[in-house]
């Protein structure tokens, strides 16, 4: 569950709640302005609330404190830092007990991570806190994650009833968002209702463009690429300029082993929206895999141009330039993109390879380690790590490398 750090919750507005310590000291930060605080030596904390104060000028200074920890969780958990995520969800809720968004994101990561036991209370209590309020998508898909929780827990009637709550929200408020609906139908399948997910399907008044995206999108996720495709085909047909339709299309095509069609996708995408960065970023990746290194090069520096923190550009450029036998430039990109935040694998498997070629094998080591301690199963960084032993005299092997230093 995606939830948005700057959504009010309408039933915590304006309530004086009882206050930590720490919160009472949160908003003296705030309401006192940071510079005082720098003078105090209490640089972490005037830091913190001049954040919380630029980012959300409007809100009380609990409830600010709350939302940018939310927001700084969710950052930490498309990156994978979990443990990172969590703690700040829980400094959200210790900041503003109140927060649904601190509940139900703490809960949707902790299932996620297969953790039921742990997760139904946090989704329990976003659900408790969200009570009457008026419905929206936000709750359908909080009900949504508790009927999955509940399943898993053994409790698959309440899951039953959950779903059927979320669908009666959908029909009375959003009846025409086919990405919720989907999302609902395919919760009755997994709890085996299979009359009830037919129904709510074929419930579909469809029509705009963008709802063919969502449901495309939607069923996309769950690996049936010729019925997404179908979709989106539809979406752009009646919204040609609808520039998201066009990139998943190109993402589906790709799957599908059809990757001059995914090109052809892609460079719509970036027709209907030069300035979006990501389509020239797959244009890149495409060029690339036909062996069209300097016009991939040329996309990939447009993207970067758009977008200088998009760290997977960074690591698409370093495959180009390994490619084109600039390795140097290529350590300096896979660099960039591991600042960047993304530490994955196969970007120490390319930096590894890179710093063989330039004849740095104690580098290339260690990259190859690195890259094994994300993914032990790995070939690649097996394969690797083979060469930048032999490179280093074939010494022996069962003692880390790190230790030979």
């Amino acid at each position: 569950m995606t939830c948005n750090p700057a959504r009010r919750n309408p039933r915590s507005c304006g309530k004086n709640l009882e206050q930590p310590l720490f919160c009472r000291c949160a908003s003296y930060f705030l309401e006192t302005g940071s510079p005082a605080l720098w003078h105090r030596g209490r640089v972490q904390e005037a830091g913190l609330a001049r954040r919380a104060r630029q980012a959300f000028p409007n809100e009380n200074a609990a409830r600010a404190k709350a939302m940018l920890c939310v927001s700084e969780g969710i950052k930490m958990q498309k990156n994978s830092k979990y443990s990172k995520a969590l703690a700040c969800y829980d400094d959200a809720i210790n900041a503003y007990p109140a927060f649904v968004d601190g509940h139900g994101n703490r809960g949707a990561l902790l299932a996620m991570l297969g953790r039921y036991d742990e997760a139904l209370p946090s989704l329990e209590r976003a659900a408790a806190l969200l009570g009457d309020a008026e419905p929206n998508a936000y709750y359908i898909n909080l009900h949504t994650n508790r009927a999955g929780v509940l399943m898993n827990v053994g409790r698959r009637k309440e899951a039953v009833a959950c779903m059927d709550t979320a669908l009666n929200w959908l029909e009375e408020t959003t009846p025409d968002n086919d990405y919720i609906r989907e999302m609902i139908a395919g919760c009755y399948d997994m709890l085996g209702e299979g009359a009830k997910a037919t129904a709510c399907r074929n419930a579909s008044v469809g029509g705009s463009a963008m709802n063919y995206h969502n449901k495309g999108v939607m069923i996309a996720m769950k690996g049936r690429n010729k019925e997404a495709a179908a979709c989106f085909e539809r979406a752009v047909e009646i919204d040609p300029s609808l520039v998201e339709s066009h990139f998943s299309m190109g993402t589906v095509m790709r799957r599908m082993g059809k990757r001059k069609q995914a090109l052809s996708c892609f460079q719509k995408a970036a027709k209907a929206n030069p300035s979006y960065a990501p389509a020239h970023n797959e244009i890149a990746a495409e060029l690339n895999n036909m062996g069209r290194l300097k016009q991939a090069l040329e996309s990939i520096n447009r993207a970067l141009n758009l977008d200088p923190k998009m760290g997977v550009a960074h690591f698409g450029k370093g495959i180009i330039l390994l490619d084109l036998g600039k390795n140097q430039e290529a350590v300096e990109c896979f660099e960039r993109a591991l600042k960047l935040d993304i530490k994955e694998a196969t970007v120490y498997i390319c930096l590894g390879w890179a710093h063989l070629r330039l004849g740095k094998p104690q580098k290339a080591a260690e990259s190859f380690e690195r890259a094994l301690k994300l993914d032990p199963q790995s070939k690649e960084a097996r394969a690797g790590s083979a060469e930048a032993k032999k490179a280093l005299g074939g010494r022996d092997g069962r003692r880390s490398l790190w230790d030979r230093r």
